[in-house]
């Protein structure tokens, strides 16, 4: 694990990020909150913490309107989920969604960093993880990167993938 001056080493923070609607928010409070609840378009992020495996984890929900270009949001950045609606087929959003996507990893802070993408509406999904790698052109990517199809409901199913991302914070 890389260390970061000015960060403290017990915690390990995870920006979570995707489109607007994509269930970002949702799915980080079934993880932390163990509960479903009405959220709303988020407006600059939340922050929330997680024991989990006998790490802290600072998970960032960035608005999906806030991602690129807001560097601060990344340092000392330890791993990054991504989050896709699998039911989504409209390709301007699916362009839009890959596009913020490899932005976001042209970041250098986030270039070597595990990248788990959550093809999140598995319940209602539309698109393959198949689909979600060529669309997503994720094979070009630096970043050691893993799919999981999740619900943002079934909070198991976050948590399985959250154990990927933990394994390969420490690579």
């Amino acid at each position: 694990m890389r260390g970061c001056l000015g960060c403290a080493h017990e915690t390990h923070k995870i920006v979570v990020c995707g489109l607007g609607g994509s269930g970002k928010t949702q799915m980080l409070y079934k993880l932390v909150l163990s509960q479903d609840v009405q959220t709303h378009p988020t407006v600059g992020f939340n922050l929330e913490s997680l024991q989990h495996n006998s790490k802290t984890l600072e998970f960032w929900d960035i608005g999906g309107s806030y991602q690129a270009n807001q560097l601060h949001y990344y340092h000392c950045t330890k791993g990054i989920i991504f989050v896709v609606d699998s039911s989504d087929n409209i390709d301007a959003r699916i362009k839009l969604a890959r596009e913020n996507l490899h932005a976001l990893l042209g970041n250098p802070e986030l270039t070597e960093l595990p990248l788990l993408v959550t093809a999140n509406k598995a319940d209602i999904c539309k698109l393959t993880n198949d689909e979600i790698i060529e669309y997503f052109n994720l094979n070009s990517l630096q970043n050691t990167w893993h799919i999981v199809r999740v619900s943002a409901f079934d909070r198991n199913s976050v948590v399985q993938a959250l154990n990927w991302l933990c394994f390969n914070m420490n690579q």
